[in-house]
């Protein structure tokens, strides 16, 4: 059963690792849409192509979040990420401990 609590572990770390990257992804879509919202760069052409789908499903299912120009849906999508680490990661890792 330990190569079962490994496999676990493995999956836990990995989506760790992701969501944290996916979180500094959001952070960063945030601070160049303060500073350069028009920007045609690749690399921020590539930042709104990997956060932006995740945006629009959130706007278009709470609308309310967008008020006066003011976007508050990068902070639903940090609730969210952080949610999944605390449960579904937390939760992989302890069942990962108990295969061992």
């Amino acid at each position: 059963m330990f190569v079962a609590g490994n496999f676990l572990a493995a999956v836990a770390a990995i989506l760790n690792i992701v969501l944290r990257i996916y979180s500094y992804c959001v952070l960063a879509a945030v601070i160049v849409s303060w500073v350069a919202p028009r920007s045609v760069h690749p690399a921020i052409i590539f930042l709104r192509s990997i956060t932006e789908p995740i945006f629009y499903r959130i706007r278009r299912a709470l609308p309310f979040l967008y008020q006066s120009g003011i976007d508050f849906t990068p902070i639903v999508v940090f609730f969210g990420i952080g949610l999944v680490r605390m449960f579904v990661v937390s939760t992989l890792y302890q069942a990962a401990a108990r295969l061992q």
